[in-house]
């Protein structure tokens, strides 16, 4: 078979070249260029023209874009038999993204100008083609998204791994600071300047504590012990451990609980969710201001959620971090000593239960943050 035949064999198997005529083909297989790309280089950045498209011969290539912030995300990587740079065929826009070699990759390549003489040549072709390609370009989102986030799941995975190994490392020696500072301070005179700074030394290795046992939560699937509860029986519980810290703030409490069907749960974690969130509540509101739980039931996508909402009237959100905020060690709180992970765990606690979490807000006006558990008799 002569190099001609083997190309216009290969492009007969590329789905929107498939069923054209096989003078076009023919066509196509005589415009062709081969190109030989050594591994790590890159073969076109994000802004350049939309001037060829490719077709993976041998090798392996990745596709990845940066945003505004200059942050790289990796969309995908392709193989032989894929292609990249379709769009070019039918504009010049810009490319969209980088696609960088893995190792020497062989590429088959048509050039726009060369196709735009062709389709000239045979405009009969070109509705046909426009169909497939666009039909073809939306499969081709959806993989590169499903692959996207593949490689976002395997990178969280493996620093999820790795958190929790040098959590469960340093957690011990932090306890230990902890046990002899308590020590210490009773063998030193009330009120002078070592009982304060031992008194430091323990308030920071509890808190030091805290956070590494939120890290953990975090990092590790957590066990579950559900058993059928009371949701507004939690509820109530998490209002009293912080009826004081309300007062004290200047913040009217309101509870809204419906006669709600009691559900299958863990209590412990359930809680430490809800008062995540009666937390944030309550730092959202310096100046004072309104708290209101309210459970209710209600029925989404076919099926039955008991809900726990959670509202205030305080600073709100701006909508710039409202896809940022169940980003673990993500907080606007530059005042206090916050790790940023009270909303991602409250986030996977909820999911980790088969339901979601929704939230709503507008900048001072306030904040819904709205806990959907599902019902299971």
């Amino acid at each position: 078979m002569s190099q001609n035949s083997e190309v216009k064999s290969m492009l007969s198997q590329i789905h929107f070249f498939a069923d054209i005529p096989n003078e076009v083909l023919h066509k196509l297989s005589q415009v062709t260029k081969e190109k030989v790309v050594p591994a790590n280089n890159i073969i076109f950045r994000q802004g350049d023209a939309g001037d060829s498209f490719y077709i993976i011969n041998s090798g392996k290539i990745r596709i990845f874009r940066k945003d505004r912030e200059d942050v790289e995300i990796e969309l995908a990587r392709l193989g032989p038999g894929d292609t990249f740079g379709e769009m070019a065929l039918l504009t010049q826009d810009p490319r969209a993204a980088n696609v960088e070699t893995l190792e020497e990759t062989h590429l088959t390549v048509i050039y726009k100008d060369d196709f735009d003489k062709i389709i000239d040549e045979y405009p009969h072709i070109l509705s046909s083609f426009i169909k497939k390609l666009s039909s073809w370009l939306v499969q081709m989102d959806l993989r590169i998204e499903l692959q996207r986030k593949f490689i976002e799941y395997e990178k969280l995975s493996a620093l999820g791994r790795l958190t929790a190994n040098v959590a469960h490392e340093i957690r011990n020696p932090i306890t230990v600071i902890g046990g002899l500072a308590k020590r210490l301070k009773k063998s030193i005179t009330s009120g002078t300047k070592e009982e304060e700074y031992l008194e430091l030394i323990s308030s920071e290795a509890k808190r030091l504590e805290e956070i590494l046992r939120n890290v953990l939560v975090f990092s590790n699937e957590p066990f579950f012990l559900k058993e059928k509860q009371d949701i507004n029986k939690i509820v109530n519980e998490s209002l009293n451990v912080y009826k004081e810290t309300c007062k004290d703030c200047s913040i009217k409490v309101y509870n809204v609980l419906d006669n709600v069907t009691h559900i299958y749960i863990d209590k412990r974690y359930v809680k430490v969710a809800i008062n995540n969130l009666v937390c944030n509540a309550i730092d959202a509101m310096p100046e004072g201001g309104m708290l209101t739980i309210a459970t209710k039931e209600d029925f989404v996508n076919g099926k039955n959620y008991v809900i726990v909402e959670v509202t205030d009237t305080g600073v709100g959100i701006p909508q710039e971090n409202i896809l940022m905020i169940f980003e673990p060690f993500f907080t606007t709180k530059v005042s206090k000593k916050e790790t940023g992970l009270g909303l991602p765990i409250t986030k996977k606690i909820v999911e980790s239960h088969g339901g979601f979490i929704k939230v709503d807000s507008k900048v001072g006006k306030g904040s819904i943050f709205t806990l959907y558990f599902p019902y299971r008799a």
